[in-house]
């Protein structure tokens, strides 16, 4: 249907909504399922990552037996010590990942990953100096530290942190992991980048709901001010992602993301549809179908065509309204000009 009658047509929209509806059945159908094996923390962020089982794996992640083993070790630099803060680490990428495949991010969830990140770069600052891996998950810390207490700033701040607060630590981190990135490839580069785009893009949103205020401009131009600030670092992340990876990529299709969410506020949807399309194309083909991101992604674009041919009925509703008044107008002064002159 979207081949020979358009994304826009009913019967299309029809169908892209049945479809939708049957992969979101199926989808809570498995991740309803519950496992009751006891896991550490370690083996839940492995199943966490590698089945996007989300919910399921948190769960786990909350038993008292794995909460124990999260728990800050008293002897650092052990074993144990090293262990948590790589599974800390992990942690904090994937309840981050959880919350992006979520219909809207949960505060009680990015608090937890804040949280996690701040231990991971407690660990990993005591041991940069020790061994290059150590410094590499350092700046990975950083890194999800930045992405994480950005997002809570968005969401004016969490648990022990204001909003002020949230925005400031992830400045400050996104500010040592470029420092530290300075002579990385382009890849990595690209990511602090593209962290900074997303610190701009939530500290816009954090402006418009009222959580953190403007002192010294209006806050419409702080706003917009702040959304080109994030889209043109989402377009040098493209860049230079395509340039080493292509586009279809999971590091790339991040930026088209973010281009297209920028778009869409800073110009209106059509701006912006072309990007979404892009995204749910490459979203289908590497992550599949079912995947959370690719659900999410058709959602979003699925409701901009709904809007598109909703705002096209009433275009189209209001032509026929107005060449109804304009024939009405014309038979009028015909019927005029046929009446016999007052007095003839």
């Amino acid at each position: 249907r979207e081949e020979l009658q358009g994304e826009v047509h009913p019967r299309t929209q029809q169908a892209r909504r049945t479809f939708t509806s049957m992969i979101d059945s199926k989808l809570s159908k498995q991740t309803g399922q519950s496992s009751t094996t006891e896991v550490s923390s370690a083996d839940v962020a492995q199943y966490l990552e590698e089945n996007k089982e989300f919910e399921d794996a948190d769960m786990g992640l909350r038993k008292p037996d794995t909460m124990g083993a999260m728990g800050s070790p008293k002897t650092k630099n052990s074993p144990e010590y090293i262990r948590w803060g790589k599974v800390s680490l992990y942690c904090a990428e994937l309840l981050n990942k959880w919350a992006a495949s979520s219909n809207e991010y949960s505060k009680d969830i990015m608090v937890r990953a804040a949280e996690h990140s701040v231990n991971a770069v407690e660990v990993f600052s005591n041991q940069m100096a020790e061994d290059q891996e150590f410094a590499t998950k350092y700046c990975s810390g950083l890194y999800w530290m930045g992405l994480n207490f950005a997002t809570l700033c968005r969401l004016g701040g969490g648990g022990k942190w204001t909003t002020q607060q949230a925005y400031d630590i992830a400045n400050s981190s996104l500010s040592d992991c470029e420092r530290l990135r300075q002579t990385s490839p382009d890849e990595s580069r690209a990511e602090v980048i593209f962290a900074q785009g997303v610190l701009s893009f939530c500290k816009a949103e954090a402006v418009i709901a009222g959580y953190l205020r403007s002192t010294k401009m209006d806050k419409e131009q702080l706003v917009e001010r702040k959304f080109m600030q994030a889209l043109q670092l989402f377009e040098q992340a493209n860049q230079l992602w395509t340039a080493v990876y292509g586009e279809k990529h999971l590091e790339t299709v991040k930026a088209i993301t973010m281009i297209g969410t920028l778009l869409h506020r800073l110009q209106g949807a059509q701006a912006g549809m072309e990007w979404f399309r892009k995204e749910l194309k490459i979203r289908e083909e590497l992550q599949g179908e079912m995947h959370p991101r690719t659900q999410q992604a058709r959602r979003m674009f699925t409701s901009l065509l709904d809007a598109k041919l909703q705002a096209e009925r009433r275009d189209q509703a209001d032509k026929r309204t107005a060449s109804g008044d304009s024939a009405t107008t014309e038979s009028n002064m015909a019927t005029d000009d046929a009446k016999p002159t007052e007095g003839s």
